[in-house]
């Protein structure tokens, strides 16, 4: 029981450290199931994150690697879709590469909130 109790402790602080991650690049929200990992980027569309830096390089990383993101907008809700994550560590993993890659295509990305 007490194994049970650790083992669900963890799963939810492994959902609120990727939720972190996820807020730090301009996500309002990230689900990782069935081996892909969803992303939804702000829903206010005249926020200025998305004339930022952050955003503008996140653009050029994803384009660049279009065989492991796709972008959709659905509903007026832009969309980030990764393919193949197979758990919480490669998700953390998967967002930091899109940090760091996003930081090499735009110099020194800073959320403009």
């Amino acid at each position: 029981l007490l194994s049970d109790n650790r083992r669900e402790n963890r799963l939810l602080m492994d959902v609120v450290r990727l939720r972190w991650r996820a807020v730090a690049l301009g996500f309002e929200w990230a689900k990782v199931k069935n081996g892909l990992m969803l992303l939804r980027f702000l829903s206010d569309g005249n926020s200025a994150y998305y004339k930022s830096a952050l955003f503008m390089g996140i653009l050029k990383y994803v384009s660049k690697n279009s065989a492991k993101f796709v972008l959709k907008q659905n509903n007026n809700k832009l969309m980030l879709t990764v393919r193949e994550v197979k758990g919480m560590q490669q998700a953390w993993q998967t967002l930091d590469a899109l940090r760091e890659g996003a930081v090499r295509e735009a110099g020194d990305p800073s959320p403009a909130a």
